[in-house]
């Protein structure tokens, strides 16, 4: 409902919220600052790695 609730662990791996009757929309997210850097940081050297592939083709097609 937009407001935000505390979860409580219901048991070693699983988290539980308590909601009062009613109908209600409830939103988890997970989004770790930690993922954020890792996608971009993935994708910069992804690039490199595309580049440097690239870089091997034209060299070995240059000796010849």
């Amino acid at each position: 409902d937009g407001e935000p609730a505390k979860m409580i662990a219901a048991n070693y791996t699983l988290r539980g919220i308590v909601v009062p009757a009613g109908q209600h929309t409830i939103t988890v997210e997970f989004a770790p600052k930690i993922h954020a850097v890792g996608v971009i940081v993935m994708q910069v050297f992804s690039f490199l790695i595309l580049l440097a592939f690239i870089g091997a083709i034209y060299l070995s097609l240059k000796k010849d």
